[in-house]
């Protein structure tokens, strides 16, 4: 092996040795459990299969081809058809378990896992996950930031963006991993973190799920697994919340935003406070309007921050200084530009009905050019369209397709309610979104791409429309 591992790790290990095995999807996941199977594997024999019958021409897979004569590849429509020649998948997150060919495998006792779970098989070191609808990324990008500032060893990887499997080599008994961890990458574990952090959870992935329920009780591993050594942090305002403390005979620590009964954070007035249950007192932690954070959203992403800086042994000084330098994430309510006195947010994380009226509310106070609509999700749209009609939106500019879904619940909702409307128009695409805001808004005013739905069809994901946004908005310096 050209890493060291443990005796431990090394048992673990084992458990791949002469397997054959296939990576499924070749991805930023693909990638990362390519290299580590290779690193430890270096003459084992690996296929990587993908949809896209293009894929080893493209970078990195290009080059890993080239300079390894043990790899193979599946590439093209009919790529799952190859798993019966296997006895061990590493499945992307992004392919359902529900998949016909994913379900007949594992019928014919084919071993289906991930780079997640082989993460948690071989990680060393403390394992914070943290899951939700919404908030995810925020809450565990602060997370690892204050830990960090405070002069711990904290990697952030999982669902934001960086493949576990590529630090687990880096991983020792002092370090303290940051997990986000989506549905997908929850449901086929058997295993949970030893500190579980879990936000709202809301209807969302309903084209990759049957049902909500199916959503959520796939997300359910980050704490069915924890034992009583373990501790769960979760807002007990929350229905979905509860349910999941209510599975774990973990320690439980709860938040919310008025002081209730056992909350270990909570808020009064501008204040964010901890309660320490050694001392019997609350104690001031921040001042929450010297964040940058916007929204009263934001409140439930910094709590669990301040918790968990305080059962690492943090000061009140150390946790706040990181959070009040803390930036917030790109997509996330991030300011643009100001055009003609009028100011420009991209909210394109935003891809639940639930995000974009945090983010209405955000900004309650001023005139608001709502840009909406994206792909379809079958989500519910009435509380939105509520929330619109109820607030100072004075338009709302629709993207396909489900602006046209959002328009028709406007239309209804303000007939039953006798509510005025916004002004309302359809369009075709970002270009003619922006283009219609800035003759619309008024100085002060606030634009607000917040799209409560998904990119895909239109974009590659999220990031690449919030970037096509900036840039429109930018052009019209």
């Amino acid at each position: 092996m050209s890493v060291t591992f443990t005796k431990t790790q090394q048992k673990q290990l084992a458990i791949l040795t002469n397997k054959k095995i296939v990576i499924l999807g070749g991805g930023r996941e693909g990638v990362s459990t390519y290299k580590f199977l290779r690193s430890v594997f270096p003459e084992m024999l690996l296929t990587i299969a993908d949809r896209n019958e293009d894929l080893m021409e493209t970078d990195p897979w290009r080059e890993i081809l080239t300079n390894d004569g043990m790899l193979q590849h599946v590439c093209g429509q009919h790529y799952l058809r190859c798993l019966s020649r296997f006895d061990t998948v590493f499945k992307t997150p992004g392919l359902p378990l529900s998949t016909p060919e994913i379900q007949e495998a594992i019928a014919q006792k084919i071993t289906i896992t991930s780079n997640m779970e082989w993460f948690f098989r071989l990680a060393r070191g403390q394992i914070i996950g943290i899951t939700g609808t919404k908030g995810k990324s925020t809450t565990s990008s602060l997370i690892a930031h204050v830990l960090q500032q405070g002069g711990l060893t904290a990697f952030l990887l999982g669902n934001i963006g960086t493949a576990p499997l590529s630090y687990v080599s880096q991983t020792n008994s002092k370090t303290i991993t940051v997990l986000e961890m989506s549905a997908h990458q929850l449901q086929e574990l058997h295993v949970s973190p030893h500190i579980s952090v879990v936000q709202n959870i809301t209807s969302e992935h309903l084209d990759y799920y049957h049902s909500t329920s199916e959503y959520v009780e796939a997300k359910t591993s980050i704490v069915r697994y924890q034992k009583k050594t373990d501790t769960i942090i979760y807002c007990d305002e929350f229905d979905n919340s509860r349910y999941f403390a209510s599975l774990t005979p973990a320690r439980r620590l709860t938040y919310g935003l008025k002081n209730g009964s056992g909350h270990r954070a909570f808020i009064h007035g501008h204040g964010l406070f901890y309660y320490d249950p050694q001392t019997g007192r609350s104690e001031s932690v921040l001042n929450l309007r010297l964040t940058k954070l916007l929204g009263r959203h934001n409140y439930y992403n910094i709590m669990p921050a301040v918790i968990l800086g305080k059962l690492f042994g943090l000061t009140n000084e150390q946790i706040s200084t990181a959070i009040y330098s803390f930036t917030p994430l790109r997509h996330r309510l991030e300011y643009v530009a100001t055009v003609n006195h009028t100011n420009y947010y991209n909210d394109s994380l935003s891809t639940t009905p639930e995000a974009t009226i945090a983010a209405i509310k955000t900004f309650a106070k001023k005139n608001i050019h709502l840009i909406a609509g994206g792909y379809e999700r079958h989500q519910n749209y009435t509380a939105l369209a509520t929330t619109i009609l109820k607030n100072p939106v004075r338009s709302v500019i629709l993207l396909p397709e489900t602006g046209r879904r959002l328009q028709q619940n406007l239309l209804e909702i303000a007939e039953q309610k006798k509510l005025d409307l916004p002004t309302i128009q359809s369009v075709s695409n970002l270009e003619e979104a922006v283009a219609f805001a800035q003759k619309t808004a008024q100085p002060e005013d606030v634009v607000l791409m917040s799209p409560a739905a998904a990119s895909f069809g239109h974009f590659k994901d999220y990031a690449e429309r919030g970037d096509r946004f900036c840039q429109l908005v930018k052009n019209l310096l």
